[in-house]
């Protein structure tokens, strides 16, 4: 849960990228992102101000059924929706590195704290 949002520069246009970034009450990066209307998948960029090398977060990714008439059917215990659990490590330059498919919710969490003041800021790039 993101208990303190962070402002966030983009040099991308807004959509089909939608996300918002903050701050845990244990002091972690947290990413929330969604994609839709997008024709490829989405590669990002994302890097929390103070961030370096070698930093590990864990990104879920969730997604929908290839059919579209598919759906969750609590009865039967069918659960359409994929979910994927991975760890991204920082690049050199302390940058997260992922791409998010069509019709997907994510949540990035960085494993360490980060340090936030009120000018620490993310950059996000799609």
């Amino acid at each position: 849960m993101i208990s303190k949002t962070l402002p966030v520069t983009s040099d991308a246009e807004f959509g089909p990228l939608y996300y918002v970034a903050g701050t845990s009450s244990k002091g972690t990066g947290i990413l929330k992102a969604a994609v839709y209307n997008s024709t490829a998948d989405v590669p990002m960029s994302l890097r929390f101000e103070g961030s370096s090398k070698g930093a590990t977060a864990t990104l879920t990714v969730l997604t929908g059924p290839e059919n579209p008439y598919g759906y969750n059917d609590p009865f039967t215990h069918v659960n359409v929706v994929k979910e994927t659990t991975s760890t991204v490590t920082a690049g050199a330059d302390g940058s997260f590195h992922f791409s998010l498919p069509q019709l997907s919710v994510a949540v990035l969490e960085t494993d360490a704290t980060v340090k936030c003041r009120k000018q620490r800021r993310v950059e996000v790039q799609a």
